[in-house]
């Protein structure tokens, strides 16, 4: 019997702590709610639009835009321990489906990637289909679903991504190249734009998905830093603005402290609502 899922629902005594969503506006990417974010505006600043940047960004549109092709049953061999491992979890704590199911899922995702020819996409792609099965499995919950039901709709939908992954891997491989390109093109872009929306150091929006995208991690209680820098192309000193306010040089001319200005008006500081 395959145990691929059950490493981490075997230790019912252990929760937790963080919880992760995903969220179309910020590119289906699944963000911690400690996650440290940032909205990025500044001259230059394609040079953090690299390609491990946008990973994960990938991996979560590809994931959910493979789903059609990639929809297995849950292995009976796997979903077989579900009942069991519920019941214990349950008596001695609550499980919440969509806090859970995709960090699970996600222990599995090193050991499935260890051979890959390239372990960090394998492993962007494995939690991207982790994320996808699970939001699919837990979403089917009702409102006032007991902690079994939680359990057990966490447990199905990782047992559904194990058993998808191997489809997922291959329908990804044929477009991860060419998303990468498109994504850093689009983050390069959006850089004087809108700017692009970090969090823990990986991409995860940019251009027209920038405004929803730092509105809907203020939903969640995500604090998103501005941080501004603007290049001053007479001699390279650049200043920032936004969360990390400096002060413009008093040699500056007017028409300088134009462009700051409109930057300023654009781009303003958001705040912890």
């Amino acid at each position: 019997m395959r145990l691929l899922l059950p490493l981490a629902l075997l230790a019912p005594f252990a929760l937790l702590s963080s919880v992760a969503s995903a969220d179309e506006s910020c590119s289906g990417v699944r963000i911690d709610a400690e996650a440290s974010c940032e909205q990025r505006v500044e001259v230059g600043c394609s040079t953090s639009c690299d390609v491990d940047d946008v990973l994960l960004a990938c991996a979560a549109n590809l994931a959910a835009s493979c789903q059609a092709e990639c929809n297995l049953d849950a292995d009976i061999e796997c979903t077989g321990d579900c009942s069991a491992t519920c019941e214990q979890r349950c008596a001695v704590s609550d499980v919440v489906c969509h806090d859970e199911c995709a960090d699970e899922c996600a222990t599995t995702c090193v050991d499935q990637c260890t051979d890959a020819d390239d372990p960090r996409k394998c492993r962007a792609s494995c939690e991207s289909t982790c994320g996808a099965e699970c939001d699919a499995a837990c979403d089917q919950l009702p409102v006032d679903a007991s902690c079994y039901e939680h359990c057990e709709e966490c447990c199905f939908g990782s047992c559904a991504a194990q058993i998808n992954f191997d489809c997922q891997i291959g329908c990804q491989a044929s477009a991860f190249t060419q998303c990468e390109e498109l994504l850093t093109q689009e983050c390069s872009a959006s850089c004087g734009v809108g700017g692009t929306v970090y969090c823990d150091g990986q991409y995860v929006a940019g251009g027209d998905e920038v405004s929803a995208c730092t509105d809907a991690l203020e939903a969640r209680g995500i604090d998103v830093d501005v941080k501004v820098d603007v290049l001053d192309p007479r001699d390279g000193i650049s200043e920032r603005f936004g969360s990390c306010a400096v002060a413009p040089s008093p040699s500056r001319d007017a028409g300088w402290l134009a462009v700051l200005l409109a930057v300023g008006l654009v781009i303003r500081p958001r705040r912890r609502r």
